[in-house]
């Protein structure tokens, strides 16, 4: 049993070497070389048996060395989220040398493209970010214990995902070049979460064809979850607010009509090409709606759907569903006039066969 499982994992590091065609797969190798380096959680979406696992120093071995030939084709995002992970993660990996220093220079930009924020306004968003309540914190604790939770009601049910990553929090200079560029002030939630929880979380599955009859009524037209470029994503929410200011244009909408202020006022913090999670810009930095958004500018596609009073609660709840999404049709079983909601038959059916054997 030991021996052979050992030889799965082995054959999937090698199934795993640098292919420039597929850079998604370095992540996969490289939270493997990191439970391998750290002799526990999962192994390419498998635990360990309980008898454990042989030779682990051997394959942890492999999988470093495996990994470290990946910064031969990847370009140089790609090569500098890589770096990220194994510089957090002290994994024994030779960065090469450029890639290091772009990695410093993104670290400490955090790789805006836009003025540095005064010293003031850093120093405001510094007490903004402090003056989270306490309670997010345990919060964000529970939100990765669920995300654990998820990843291995996944492997049970054999249904593909990529693992749940988040990266550190934000600097209050990095809140602070971002809020600069825009027409409004960050609301509270969303400075508290990306500078409390991470700058950005990772997490993707989807339900393959043939399982979607198995699922309980009222939820068969839930096809994953996650968003692909992130749960929530720091780094790209400035070039998602000028996507808005596109699709509020496209819209051929009135200025100061609904429609409008709608995307006008919009704070996306996850999608693309038109779809999007965003918060509702209001007078109080304190009131920000979660609210889902669409091209087509349909009701029936989610678009102006209000999911949640706030970020933290939305993400709270979305998790406790395992994250589904990306479309509304994920997400319509979920809704009530309040927003998302755990206390429905339907989230109580689709809870128990997602986290109950």
């Amino acid at each position: 049993m030991d021996a052979k499982y050992v030889e799965w994992v082995r054959a999937r590091i090698r199934e795993h070497a640098p292919d420039p065609t597929e850079p998604d797969r370095v992540q996969v190798l490289a939270l493997a070389a990191y439970n391998l380096s750290k002799g526990a959680g999962t192994l390419f979406g498998l635990h360990w048996p309980e008898s454990g696992l042989g030779e682990v120093e051997r394959l942890r071995d492999e999988a470093l060395a495996q990994l470290e030939r990946w910064f031969e084709c990847l370009d140089d995002h790609d090569a500098v989220e890589t770096a990220k992970f194994i510089v957090k993660h002290h994994l024994r990996v030779q960065v090469p040398a450029p890639i290091l220093e772009y990695l410093r220079h993104v670290e400490s930009r955090e790789g805006l493209d836009v003025p540095d924020a005064s010293a003031d306004h850093v120093a405001h968003m510094t007490s903004r970010i402090a003056a989270a309540p306490t309670a997010l914190k345990t919060a964000w604790l529970n939100v990765q214990a669920t995300a654990q939770a998820t990843m291995l009601a996944l492997q049970r049910l054999d249904w593909p995902h990529e693992p749940f990553m988040a990266e550190p929090p934000a600097t209050a200079a990095h809140l602070a070049a971002v809020e600069q560029e825009l027409q409004f002030t960050l609301p509270d939630a969303f400075v508290h979460v990306m500078g409390l929880w991470g700058r950005t979380a990772f997490f993707t599955w989807s339900i393959p064809l043939e399982a979607r009859a198995t699922l309980p009524g009222g939820t068969t037209n839930i096809v994953g979850g996650g968003f692909e470029l992130g749960l929530w994503d720091l780094g790209r929410v400035l070039q998602m607010r000028t996507q808005c200011d596109v699709w509020r244009d496209v819209g051929q909408h009135a200025e100061g009509s609904e429609g409008y202020r709608r995307w006008d006022r919009a704070l996306p913090f996850a999608g693309e090409d038109g779809q999007y999670l965003a918060l509702e810009i209001t007078d109080d930095p304190a009131r920000a709606p979660v609210i889902l958004l669409h091209h087509d500018n349909d009701e029936n596609k989610g678009h102006g759907w209000r999911l949640a009073p706030s970020l933290p609660h939305f993400l709270m709840t979305w998790a406790q569903l395992g994250f589904p999404g990306e479309d509304a049709a994920s997400l319509a079983p979920f809704k009530t006039e309040r927003g998302l909601s755990l206390d429905t038959d339907i989230a109580n059916r689709w809870r128990a066969h997602l986290f109950v054997e």
